[in-house]
């Protein structure tokens, strides 16, 4: 009965198959099993801390996030 709820934002022949699928992607993107150190300026360390301040994040969430947009292309910086 709730199927009929998802037909709309779903346009697809199985919502529930695709459903899965991306959140099985989704987890395997996001998993994290290996750990980085690193050196960086004390004052990129402040900067880092307070931009994730501002974003609601902590720094290594977002300092993860960063890498991960560059390394696969999607880093695009602003232009003011």
């Amino acid at each position: 009965m709730w199927m009929e709820f998802l037909k709309p934002l779903f346009p697809v022949a199985n919502p529930l198959e695709n459903i899965a699928k991306y959140k099985a992607a989704a987890k395997a993107a996001f998993k994290k099993d290996k750990r980085v150190s690193i050196r960086i300026s004390e004052l990129d360390l402040e900067l880092l801390q307070e931009r994730a301040m501002i974003e609601g994040l902590p720094y290594q969430t977002l300092m993860s996030s960063v890498l991960h947009k560059y390394v696969t292309g999607r880093f695009a910086e602003k232009n003011a």
